[in-house]
């Protein structure tokens, strides 16, 4: 499980809004809300740092 404050360094780490990282996610905005005070699952934290290599390549 990813904490909620790591949830929030990731996406700052991202450059990401919650919005953005919904659509990004394919999760709701409220999901995302709720990620950013409780926490997200495993696979939440593996498509953020999934995200996270992808744009490095790109980079």
């Amino acid at each position: 499980m990813m904490t909620a404050a790591e949830y929030k360094a990731a996406l700052d780490a991202l450059n990401l809004t919650q919005q953005q990282a919904a659509k990004s996610l394919g999760v709701s905005y409220r999901t995302s809300q709720r990620y950013a005070k409780q926490g997200a699952p495993r696979h939440i934290a593996l498509a953020l740092e999934a995200l996270a290599a992808q744009r490095k390549e790109a980079a």
